[in-house]
């Protein structure tokens, strides 16, 4: 349950318009005529289905996505699948897309990038704006499709020209980067912040990160604070964690440690890799919430199985130091490996240290110099002056 501090933070948040969203625009909770909450995802899915029997192909598209994600239906992705295909064939571009996107993903059918590809491309040509963004990914990763980024930015601008506010932020990337499209800080932030204002809450982690770092724009901790929480509340967990970063320094909102570390626990067991680090590091640290070696540990593993290297350096250094209070470097060396392997230049120097002195693995100078080297390459500037010595 939510605490009543960080309940209060979110209400404060939430009355910090973001620029160009004016609080009103914020949509209130749907209500039906006489004053009546808006119906459950039971009758949704309910009247979805009347409409399908009636011969309402979008009715079909979305009874199929209620089946799909079994929201207000028992989930059932083969017939979920069937209503797709059922619209896809009448002409309804939607399911097409949808039809496409568990190609796409292996959802309940073989995985078929190509065959995803011609389908994104029927939902996109039949005028669904969710279709073009999906085929400009493809174009994008050059999978089922070929590697285009400039296609894909066409793509991307379609499909945000048409609402897709998920189009907006592919877009808003491609220009920050200057991928296949113009380098244009300014107008990826713009793009960004149009995704957020249309509630993809993915799109408001990316536009709190142009606040937060000042990309495009005056830096603004506090409406990156707003962002941030506006994507946290969307369901993306690493809004949370951005969130939390800016609570433990308090930048642009007030210094609350206990409220970050409540929405890094949320964020990690969300599955946010990052975010289960960030917590390891509260707990390992102990300065702004009790120490807590087990939760430190817990964190870490979690982070580091979860693809974020900082995290298996960060288990490796815990048991470094000695999680009884005897230094382990026997243990912290095969989490520095992993940590080196996935790129972590940090780990390598690590590892290149325990090697070199024969402290928790085999003393061998030539191999800790190969890691200062690896280091390095990985951008660990301390290491680069040593990489020539063996």
């Amino acid at each position: 349950m939510m605490s009543v501090t960080l309940l209060s933070l979110f209400t404060a948040l939430s009355a910090t318009a973001l620029p160009g969203v004016d609080p009103a625009d914020v949509p209130a909770p749907e209500l039906k005529p006489g004053g009546a909450a808006a119906p459950s995802d039971a009758e949704r899915a309910r009247q979805a289905r009347g409409r399908c029997e009636a011969g309402d192909l979008a009715g079909c598209v979305a009874l199929g996505v209620a089946l799909r994600d079994g929201q207000g239906a028992p989930r059932d992705v083969k017939q979920a699948l069937g209503l797709f295909e059922r619209a896809c064939e009448g002409g309804q571009a939607t399911g097409c897309t949808h039809l496409g996107a568990a190609a796409f993903q292996g959802q309940g059918t073989a995985k078929d990038a190509a065959r995803a590809v011609a389908l994104f491309r029927r939902g996109c040509d039949g005028g669904d704006p969710r279709g073009c963004t999906a085929l400009g990914m493809a174009h994008e990763l050059g999978a089922g499709a070929k590697a285009d980024p400039a296609r894909a930015g066409a793509l991307y601008a379609k499909g945000c020209d048409g609402g897709d506010a998920w189009g907006c932020a592919n877009l808003g990337m491609l220009h920050g980067r200057g991928e296949g499209v113009a380098r244009d800080e300014v107008r990826a932030r713009a793009l960004l912040e149009r995704a957020c204002k249309a509630e993809y809450a993915t799109g408001c982690t990316l536009f709190g990160e142009a606040l937060a770092t000042g990309q495009g724009g005056p830096r603004d901790p506090a409406r990156a604070a707003a962002a941030f929480l506006k994507a946290c509340q969307g369901g993306h967990a690493p809004g949370c964690t951005r969130l939390a970063r800016l609570l433990v320094r308090g930048d642009g909102v007030p210094k609350e440690a206990a409220q970050a570390a409540e929405l890094l626990t949320a964020a990690c067991d969300a599955g946010d890799a990052q975010g289960c680090d960030d917590l390891g590091v509260m707990c390992a640290a102990g300065k702004d919430i009790p120490p807590d070696v087990h939760c430190a540990q817990t964190r870490f593993r979690a982070a580091c199985e979860r693809g974020a290297p900082s995290g298996c350096r960060h288990l490796g250094q815990l048991h470094a130091r000695g999680t009884r209070g005897t230094p382990e470097p026997k243990r912290a060396a095969p989490w520095y490996t992993r940590a080196c392997d996935a790129g972590d230049g940090e780990g390598c120097a690590l590892l290149a240290a325990l090697v070199e002195a024969g402290s928790g693995a085999p003393r061998d100078p030539a191999k800790a110099a190969a890691l200062r080297a690896r280091a390095c390459q990985a951008g660990h500037r301390a290491s680069c002056g040593e990489a020539a010595t063996p």
